[in-house]
């Protein structure tokens, strides 16, 4: 087995979420300061400057901004993801190889059913041969990680690389369409249900009828979000990752990968290929090769010569 002396360096600095959890994290911020100001200046007095506010604009305009700002967040949200899932990144070109260990399909889990906007680009996890730690490692702020039992030295670096899926740009671009037709309905709706079942007769239900009409804002551009994406779901189908020859990639095969590296945030600040422009199979990891997890120590042997161009001296 060809290990060598050399430790990977495994683990993280960093750790920063998605954007739902990125947004929500300053709207909660936000949140927070209002009411450090309302317990300032007393809630009786906020409800009273909110009550004069409305008096002054009337319960209509006031109960429309209140829907606007509600369906935004959701519209922002949605339009983060896509920022995220579908912006190309003019980074350098590398070139690794190793073994599939895992891979994870645009559509992996409930919440991508639910809001079709989290989907995310087919990925492989390749377990990378040792001359290609440098490139993991450099100005990563995580390193990806085999596990192994305690005591052993076949611990290996994964790279993640993302296989850039059509499909799910549509699906999120659906999303933002849903999002803004579901704000337009949702202010309308939540502004006549604020005016006209919940009225400005007191301070009281102005603060209700203001909360509600951005609250049912907020509802319906979620669904609509989450219609968008799923009729684009239902009118398409999902494909395994493939190499350039279109053979499917699957858990133990032997590839090569060629593709922009990206220190990417939602990854935790790892370095990832997003997305691979190329990559060639070359068959797969022996049955006697251990896959829970496989270990750089074997691919350095049976994958000796894989595709990367190789400096003549």
């Amino acid at each position: 087995m060809a290990c060598i002396e050399r430790v990977p360096r495994c683990g993280e600095i960093t750790i920063t979420e998605e954007p739902i959890n990125e947004f929500m994290g300053w709207v909660g911020i936000l949140f927070s300061l209002i009411g450090i100001l309302s317990t300032i200046l007393g809630y009786e007095a906020a409800a009273k400057v909110v009550a004069a506010i409305v008096g002054v604009i009337g319960i209509w305009a006031g109960a429309i901004i209140a829907g606007v700002i509600g369906a935004g967040i959701i519209i922002t949200v949605v339009y983060l993801y896509h920022k995220d899932r579908c912006t190309s990144r003019d980074t350098p070109l590398v070139c690794i190889a190793g073994v599939v260990q895992n891979i994870v399909q645009e559509l992996s889990g409930a919440l991508e059913y639910i809001f079709p906007f989290t989907a995310m680009h087919d990925r492989i996890d390749l377990v990378v041969k040792s001359n290609y730690w440098d490139i993991v490692e450099n100005n990563a702020k995580k390193v990806f990680c085999t596990e192994e039992p305690a005591g052993t030295f076949r611990t290996s670096e994964i790279m993640r690389c993302y296989y850039y899926t059509p499909r799910v740009c549509s699906i999120v671009s659906g999303a933002l369409v849903g999002a803004v037709i579901g704000g337009i309905a949702g202010v309308a709706l939540g502004a006549a249900v604020a005016v006209l079942l919940i009225g400005c007769s007191t301070i009281v239900l102005c603060l209700i009828a203001i909360l509600v009409a951005l609250v049912i804002a907020a509802a319906v551009a979620l669904l609509g979000a989450a219609a968008g994406g799923l009729i684009v779901v239902a009118s398409s189908d999902n494909a395994d990752p493939s190499d350039d020859s279109g053979t499917t990639i699957g858990i133990g095969s032997l590839i090569t990968v060629n593709g922009n590296i990206l220190t990417r945030e939602y990854d935790e600040g790892a370095n990832v290929i997003w997305w691979v422009t190329n990559s060639s199979l070359s068959g797969m990891a022996p049955d006697g090769i251990a896959n829970n997890p496989f270990s750089y120590c074997d691919i350095n042997d049976i994958f000796a010569m894989d595709a990367c161009p190789r400096i003549i001296e």
